[in-house]
């Protein structure tokens, strides 16, 4: 209101500054008194009229200009309940919690040392266990959820899930001499990046949810 207020402060002025110019002009060519206040009723009347006329007309024009200033900020926001923020964050929580889990686990199937046959490791079937308990985990917390979270994170997350289980599939199928240890690094390169993705996605999406009361 700040800018209807400073037109109206304008108009007052200057219905004062004609008045004392008025007055000035009388006292300076000695004008009859009764003249002046015969044209400073006159001013006065046509300044109200005037005023009555433009005071709702600016006050429509500042109420919709701040209107529209909030709109547009509104915009920016995602409106929900606190029910459903509460919600989100605590799925967002758990779902990060698990999908990095999962790479941890994937990350621990690659052989460190190759060796003649896998089933000389001692560690490889634990390993290939482990990853698929926290594989079975992470899916069914991502479908858990799926109806009650962003697509677009959950499309990240499944694609993170998808390449940690193509990388159990090749330590699986594959002989340890013949490792590829380049290809299961620009997939690691990969998931890695795809986490700082979902990272941004999830931090981007709680500052965007504004919680209407």
């Amino acid at each position: 209101m700040k800018n209807f207020v400073k037109k109206q402060c304008i108009k007052i002025s200057l219905y004062i500054g004609m008045l004392t110019v008025l007055t000035f002009v009388g006292y300076i060519f000695e004008v009859n008194i009764s003249i002046l206040a015969n044209i400073s009723s006159f001013i006065t009347f046509i300044f109200v009229i005037i005023l009555q006329k433009t005071w709702l007309e600016d006050y429509k024009i500042e109420l919709n200009q701040e209107l529209e200033n909030y709109k547009v900020k509104l915009s920016k926001y995602t409106l929900v309940t606190k029910l459903q923020y509460d919600l989100e964050f605590k799925i967002y929580t758990e779902i990060y919690e698990k999908i990095f889990l999962l790479f941890i686990e994937t990350d621990k199937l690659r052989p460190y040392t190759p060796v003649i046959n896998k089933n000389e490791d001692e560690n490889i079937k634990e390993r290939l266990n482990s990853f698929m308990e926290a594989y079975n985990e992470t899916l069914n917390l991502l479908n858990k959820y799926k109806p009650f979270y962003s697509k677009e994170i959950y499309l990240v997350l499944k694609k993170v899930q998808d390449i940690c289980y193509k990388e159990f599939e090749y330590v699986k199928a594959t002989s340890f001499l013949q490792f590829n240890y380049l290809m299961s690094n620009e997939r690691k390169k990969e998931i890695q990046e795809k986490l700082d993705k979902i990272s941004d996605l999830i931090r981007e999406r709680i500052e965007n949810m504004k919680i209407v009361e």
